[in-house]
């Protein structure tokens, strides 16, 4: 039979002995192994019930080292109680892509595990049913080689169920997409798959299939496609707004997308580029006044984005500011800058392109001896975006820092306009999050 990526080189890493049990200790290492020696797609078709630290380690090691990490969700049929429904080690959350099994129904198979963090599903077969009905168990096909002493031992055709073997072929896509990207960082990489699942059951995310069947073909399109996000944006009086558009190639090219506004519906974008090029948006012209924007923007082709912004903030603090825009959503942001002292009027824009609302909560890291630490949650609608006045927050007089973690992928960035030494330097900033 033809693999999902057969053109991929693998790395066989035994980390379990021939009875198929092992240590913790014993993956830990494999990871590591693994993640030293070039490894761009680490699959864990292993699972345990209890938690282990070193494969914890292992696997955040091998994740910061550009690995992506696919793991079976477990096959005890249920939330078991260990974290978010996964075994070990898929109970790593933003670190691994957990996976978990359907059957030809496209149901979760009775076997896989459920919970809150599960990622996506894929085939994993059910040898209970026949639902095709040629006579025998609804399996997945693999060659196996049996154990010496079988007098079936030997390379063969042999159909089996579960979540590894599911994460197999998760793992499969992930090797696609690192063979159009090899330098695809982790956290885009695990986006894309949960982004283009095809969604199964009740609408988006579900703990049963998560995001949904993982979809190779979507996959491939998204990650052959150049794409860019900016969460900040307004057409409000004193501000001007635009997005500067540039064309390296040699061939032209159209950069399609969308306005996502703080209310209403996207406002949809389409420009050609000629080659060589490129071209400015003037915002407040196409939005009109006192609209608050966040822009997603995509092509076929490679091509590069910034958002231009002049303003005279509250009539009397003048400057500009220039942002990169980047280059994919992500669930975590953070800001080691910001301060409400007099003078300062701190901004926090998040912008969320998926189209389910997310939950975003975000922590306040005070400076020290400036008071407790605080959180508050932010629901921010499908295809919108919304403003944080952080000033509110946290309250006058405090330096701050801010740690963004959403449940679904988002961008994040933060204004700040200032009237500096007492008064006498006005201005302003806007910078976009760093994502790890």
């Amino acid at each position: 039979g033809a693999g999902i990526a057969p053109r991929v080189t693998l790395m066989p890493v035994k980390v379990l002995d021939v009875s198929g049990k092992g240590y913790a200790s014993w993956l830990a290492s494999g990871i590591r192994y693994a993640a030293d020696h070039g490894a761009h797609v680490i699959c864990m078709g292993v699972a345990s019930p209890r938690h282990s630290q070193a494969v914890a380690e292992a696997v955040r090691y091998a994740y910061q080292r550009g690995c992506v990490m696919v793991a079976a969700a477990g096959n005890e049929g249920s939330d078991p109680g260990y974290p978010g429904g996964m075994a070990c080690p898929a109970d790593e959350d933003e670190y691994v892509l957990a996976v978990g099994a359907t059957d030809m129904r496209d149901w979760r198979a009775h076997y896989s595990n459920r919970g809150d963090g599960l990622d996506v599903v894929a085939p994993g077969g059910d040898l209970t049913r026949d639902d095709d009905l040629d006579g025998r168990g609804d399996g997945i096909p693999q060659e196996t080689y049996r154990v010496p002493g079988n007098p079936q031992s030997g390379f063969v055709l042999y159909w089996g169920e579960g979540t590894s073997l599911a994460a197999a072929q998760v793992a499969a896509v992930c090797a696609l997409l690192s063979s159009l990207h090899p330098k695809i960082p982790p956290s885009q990489a695990m986006e894309i798959i949960r982004s283009t699942a095809r969604d199964l059951g009740p609408r988006g995310w579900d703990p049963d299939t998560g995001h949904g069947m993982v979809d190779a073909a979507s996959a491939l399109s998204r990650a052959g496609r150049h794409s860019y996000y900016l969460a900040e944006g307004t057409t409000r009086n004193g501000f001007h707004s635009w997005i500067c558009l540039a064309n390296p190639g040699l061939e032209p090219m159209v950069v399609e997308g969308s306005f996502l506004l703080d209310g209403g519906s996207p406002v949809p974008i389409s420009q050609r580029l000629e080659p060589l090029s490129r071209y400015t948006l003037f915002v407040n012209g196409i939005l009109g006044e006192e609209r608050d924007f966040g822009v997603y923007l995509s092509s076929d082709k490679p091509f590069y984005v910034e958002r231009a912004m002049y303003f005279l903030y509250k009539g009397a603090w003048a400057g500009g500011s220039s942002t990169a825009a980047a280059p994919a959503p992500a669930r975590s942001w953070y800001f080691a800058e910001g301060t409400t002292r007099q003078g300062f009027e701190e901004w926090l824009c998040l912008m969320n392109p998926q189209d389910s609302e997310a939950t975003v909560k975000v922590h306040y890291l005070l400076g020290a001896g400036q008071g407790q630490n605080l959180e508050r949650e932010v629901k921010v609608p499908a295809r919108s975006r919304r403003t944080v006045f952080v000033n509110e927050v946290v309250g006058p007089g405090v330096d701050v820092a801010l740690r963004v973690e959403s449940d679904l992928p988002v961008v994040a960035e933060r204004p700040m306009y200032f009237l500096y030494g007492a008064g006498s330097w006005g201005g302003g900033s806007c910078e976009m999050g760093f994502d790890p």
